[in-house]
């Protein structure tokens, strides 16, 4: 046995046991299972190439039978290895509808194994590894058609996963594309050679047979660290994106030929085709780069057209808008805003993600509810993978294994669901959007598609960014709590130290009447000190009320005049203004007190609403008469749990840029006049505060 033929029994035994490794490993990944019988074929055809190399003829007639046979079923097997590879197994439904693809390259392998064991397909020429060469016979042509059309195929499948790929995953996925293209290469310049001159050097089984088992090694450990089963790709690329791969193969092949062809006309060496060839394939990757860049230019100004030329809301106004938001209540009422006015959406809800055992279902007009993340975790997570906007009856054609989900989504909605857009923002999950079907027979379901997917990044950085506002405003809140409690700590831990050296001395020194004396000063000085703390920590800013009688129809209009909001467009003001007595009160603070009000119904309709200003007098005895202002606006709402334990705390708001004293104060200023604020709200429909005051001055408790 020669040094040739061991490095070819070598090679293909290694390979042998890679395959048999990845079979035994598989545990029902056909991706794997794929590469396990491809890894066979290949160690068939380099066993199949050192019984060729033998001396004994039975050997050597054996090895053209299992090479003619292996070579046969390789392209079918490498098909089965790529089909499967890097996929998401929720996408088994559009896999299934390939069989038909995986049937015909079957047939056609049996068909090539059959017409191969009748007669050879491989003919050796003895030589050296220089001159020693192999030459296709018999269906040559066919056969290597074959090739190319399995390989080409092979690698737009591989090439199409990994550009569909996001973030992580197509990192992950990178070795696997680059080993497959090392693959798909080598039977690029093997099918290349026997155009050009009608045989195989044995050089080249050679260099495969070294590098063979490394490239099945770094394959099988690329398989082995990404599980399509955990985290796998939803392919969602269109195959024209694709087919550049396919189209550039075949103008390569057409002009090998023509090449071929000129070169033996003008009976010119064939030495001077290897460098004709090598210009040949830079050209070709030119050509791919460039018709690359086309397509992808082409795609992005498509998308953008219908709205540079659109009359409707602009989308880059709406972008402008949402990044200087500061809540998402207000990010989402704008999106709703743009999506109904251009496509008819009524109707939407985003799922936002949170730490913990539940979403925060938020609706594009307002409210809020918890949803329990195991109910629609599945779907959630799939939709991160997928990347992009997806009709619902796709969905469930797509993910029929997420039945559970499914239903569980349906039924938290009071609309059917249409089209699902995930909000990804650098790689990780923001939210998902969820919204009805669009209105309008000119309603443009893809133009829709287009225009979230293009928003879903800035949508995302948007909502980003107000958690992140609002998690500085809470640190720099418990920063002045933390400065305001060091200050009071220290009076205290002074008064405690004073008492605490007087109680020392008083054991020794209490007949001492000077010593009396003194501790009666210090006693007094600590509790006047005790006083300036507990005065500091709970004494009300509207203490200093300077009562007079006032007209509260005045004061209403100061504040009306005063916020401008007759000078907002996006707000309807009706004012509803009595004829009142007037009552004991304080001008300059009840005009800060309905100031507030009006500012905060103005902030919980960023986009449009309606704000609604009363007077009435309440009652009929005058000893209970009251004058009562009531302002309602149509905005966003409080949930009822905040309304009756947060809304008159101190330091709590629903603004991110709120400190939370405004309604604090409010209340104290109107309870100070005998008087008190009522609240009524409904989240997503609107809110009613109500201050009523005393027409007699009233002692308040």
């Amino acid at each position: 046995m020669t040094s040739i033929e061991l490095l070819f029994w070598v090679s293909g035994g290694l390979i042998v046991i890679l395959a048999l490794w990845a079979l035994a490993t598989s545990r029902g990944r056909y991706d794997q299972i794929g590469a396990g019988i491809s890894f066979l074929n290949w160690s068939i055809l380099l066993i199949s190439v050192a019984l060729y190399l033998s001396d004994s003829y039975r050997l050597f007639h054996w090895g053209e039978i299992s090479f003619g046979i292996a070579a046969a079923y390789l392209p079918f097997s490498w098909l089965l290895f790529t089909l499967y590879w890097g996929r998401d197994p929720s996408e088994q439904g559009q896999l299934d509808r390939r069989r038909l693809m995986l049937f015909a390259a079957f047939a056609l392998a049996t068909a090539f194994a059959i017409a191969d064991v009748a007669g050879p397909v491989l003919t050796y020429f003895p030589g050296t590894i220089i001159n020693g060469y192999f030459m296709l016979s018999g269906g040559t042509l066919l056969l290597i058609l074959y090739y190319l059309w399995a390989f080409l195929t092979g690698f737009y499948n591989i090439e199409n996963c990994y550009r569909t790929a996001l973030g992580s995953q197509k990192r992950r996925l990178a070795g696997g594309l680059y080993l497959s293209l090392i693959v798909t290469a080598t039977v690029f310049f093997v099918a290349t050679l026997e155009f050009l001159w009608d045989r195989i050097p044995l050089w080249v089984f050679v260099a495969t047979a070294i590098c063979a088992p490394i490239v099945a090694l770094l394959m099988l450990i690329h398989l082995r660290r990404h599980d399509p089963r955990t985290l796998g790709v939803v392919v969602t690329r269109r195959s024209a994106y694709s087919s550049i791969v396919i189209i550039n193969g075949g103008i390569f092949f057409l002009v090998v030929g023509i090449l071929a062809q000129v070169f033996r006309g003008l009976e010119r060496s064939e030495a001077l085709l290897l460098p004709a060839l090598s210009v040949l394939l830079v050209i070709i990757l030119f050509i791919s780069i460039y018709m690359l860049n086309r397509m992808q230019g082409r795609s992005r100004s498509t998308q953008a057209s219908p709205y540079r030329s659109s009359t409707k809301l602009d989308y880059r106004q709406f972008i402008d808008e949402i990044s200087e938001s500061s809540t998402t209540h207000e990010i989402l009422e704008r999106l709703q805003v743009l999506l109904q006015s251009n496509y008819g959406v009524e109707s939407g809800v985003m799922i936002e993600t949170a730490e913990g055992d539940h979403y925060l279902v938020s609706r594009l007009n307002g409210g809020q509810r918890p949803l329990e993340k195991r109910r629609v975790y599945e779907v959630v997570e799939w939709l991160h993978r997928f990347g992009r906007p997806v009709i619902w009856d796709d969905l469930k054609e797509r993910t029929p294994e997420f039945d559970k989900d499914h239903r569980a989504l349906t039924s938290m909605l009071d609309f059917q669901p249409y089209m699902l857009v995930p909000v990804i923002g650098r790689k990780d999950l923001i939210g998902t959007l969820i919204l009805s079907a669009p209105s309008g027979a000119e309603a443009d379901p893809a133009e829709l598609g287009q225009l979230l997917e293009s928003i879903s990044g800035p949508l995302a950085l948007a909502i980003r960014n107000t958690r992140v506002t609002e998690q500085l405003l809470r640190a720099k809140e418990l920063e002045s709590f933390h400065k305001v409690s060091s200050f009071v700590l220290h009076d205290l831990k002074n008064s405690v130290g004073m008492l605490d050296l007087l109680l020392a001395n008083a054991r020794t020194n209490l007949d001492d009447p000077e010593f009396r004396e003194s501790m009666l000063e210090t006693i007094g000085d600590a509790i006047r000190r005790q006083r300036r703390i507990i005065a500091r920590l709970t004494d009300s800013p509207s203490k200093d009320i300077d009562v007079s009688p006032v007209d509260i129809n005045e004061i209403v209009r100061q504040a009306i005049s005063k916020t401008q909001v007759r000078k907002i467009e996006r707000i309807a003001l009706q004012e509803q203004l009595s004829d009142l007595p007037t009552v004991p009160g304080d001008r300059q603070k009840l005009a800060s007190v309905f100031e507030n009000l009006i500012v905060n119904a103005i902030e919980a309709m960023p986009v449009k609403g309606s704000l609604n200003i009363q007077t009435t007098l309440d009652g009929t005895d005058r000893n209970n008469q009251q004058v009562c202002v009531v302002i309602t606006d149509s905005g966003s709402g409080m949930s009822e749990e905040f309304m009756h334990t947060k809304l008159f705390q101190p330091f709590m708001s629903t603004k991110k840029k709120g400190l939370g004293i405004g309604m604090y104060q409010s209340r104290e200023v109107v309870r100070q006049l005998g008087g008190d604020i009522k609240v009524e709200s409904e989240q997503g429909k609107g809110t009613q505060f109500t201050v009523c005051l005393p027409i007699q001055k009233q002692a308040h408790e």
